[in-house]
């Protein structure tokens, strides 16, 4: 239920912006309860020692070999212990660790759950993209013919590969000066790295982002990546919570999280420090006639103006801002007055297809969140 204060709030609290976005009464929009849903804590985008440095078919790791039979496993263990409910693990141009880890029983009560990819990765001056799939065989790597030579082609057709194992696609640290990602477009990538210990590119990467939106006309997720390397490192657990994703599961296996990876229902986390995911900041969105429409759903839209509503949760004196896909801006903004509070918007829909998204940040420090997208298509 909404406080008095923060009913009031809504009505002294207009979109500071823009006018794409009607404030609606949020008591006459109904509520969404986000504790029936199932939201697990992941790290996207770590490294072993199986991977760490194999930047090509034949090429050694440099990594430690001795660690090599034991890395994962402690890491899923330190992972578990920092809150983390899985791991996604990318090794460079290799799949070898299904191979060393598939048969193995796991733990659920002390490790993450584990899931595998691939950084399909060139050298310097070549860029990097996650893929997340399920394995075909034991060496059914997704990987460049050569690392010191990939034409944009290549790197479609590797997207393309993933999407036909049912997999997810993310383009990876897109503006990073060593790595950039070779295109102006996405090359049909599911999701961008928005958020990584590389804070120089951040306010490029998420305008990037919303260009890729708008230009594109699809959803296109949000993902934060660690890009952790244990021996650039270490094993650390405030490192590893540094950037967190919830994603939004129907079962809590390895193909539950790939499957709410997929359909984008993902919270992004950056530099967030804390490990119990209850005290993580949140935006909660729900959209259609019956809020029936979350994170990574599409609402068809017959006829009028679609109405979408977003529940903030431990973010008070924070700063929300609200973007669409008719500017390159914020369309609404506003500072929580409480630690739950609901805000509900009217849309405008001017083309066929539109988005919500929300972003929170801390007005000082590091830490931020985004939201996956809620799309709006109008029926044919």
């Amino acid at each position: 239920m909404i406080r008095s204060a923060a009913l009031l709030a809504f009505f002294l609290c207009v979109p500071l912006l823009a006018d794409e976005l009607e404030p609606v009464d949020p008591v006459a929009t109904g509520s969404v309860d986000p504790a029936a849903e199932t939201w697990l804590r992941v790290l996207y985008h770590a490294h072993s020692a199986l991977g760490t440095w194999t930047y090509g078919p034949g090429e050694a790791a440099s990594a430690d070999p001795p660690m090599a039979d034991s890395d994962i496993p402690r890491l899923l263990v330190r992972g578990k212990a920092a809150g983390f409910d899985a791991m996604v693990f990318t090794e460079h141009n290799t799949i070898a660790h299904y191979a060393r880890f598939r048969s193995r029983e796991a733990d659920p009560s002390r490790e993450a759950l584990l899931l595998y990819g691939v950084e399909y990765s060139g050298k310097r001056g070549r860029g990097h993209a996650g893929l997340v799939y399920a394995p075909r065989a034991d060496d059914d790597a997704i990987r460049p013919g050569r690392t010191d030579r990939i034409d944009v082609e290549e790197y479609r057709a590797a997207i393309a590969a993933t999407h036909d194992r049912g997999g997810f696609a993310v383009v990876n640290h897109p503006l990073n000066g060593l790595f950039p990602w070779p295109d102006e477009s996405t090359l049909g990538a599911d999701a961008i790295e928005i958020f990584r210990p590389d804070p120089t590119s951040l306010a490029r990467t998420l305008a990037w982002w919303q260009d890729r939106l708008r230009v594109e006309r699809r959803a296109i997720d949000p993902i934060s990546g660690a890009d952790y390397h244990p021996f650039v490192r270490g094993l650390d657990p405030a490192i590893l919570r540094g950037y967190a994703n919830l994603v939004r599961v129907d079962a809590r296996t390895p193909d539950g999280v790939l499957e709410g990876l997929r359909h984008g229902r993902i919270v992004a986390y950056r530099h967030w420090p804390t490990q119990e995911t209850g005290e993580l900041p949140v935006a909660w969105l729900a959209a259609g006639s019956d809020l029936s429409a979350r994170i990574g759903d599409e609402v068809v839209v017959d006829e009028g103006s679609p109405v979408f509503q977003i529940h903030v949760q431990r973010a008070e004196g924070w700063r929300v801002r609200v973007f669409d896909e008719t500017s390159a801006e914020p369309v609404a903004q506003f500072e929580p007055t409480s630690s739950d509070e609901v805000r509900a918007f009217r849309k405008t829909l001017p083309g066929e297809w539109g988005f919500v998204r929300v972003e929170i940040r801390r007005p000082v420090g590091y830490e931020q969140v985004a939201t996956g997208l809620v799309t709006f298509r109008r029926r044919d």
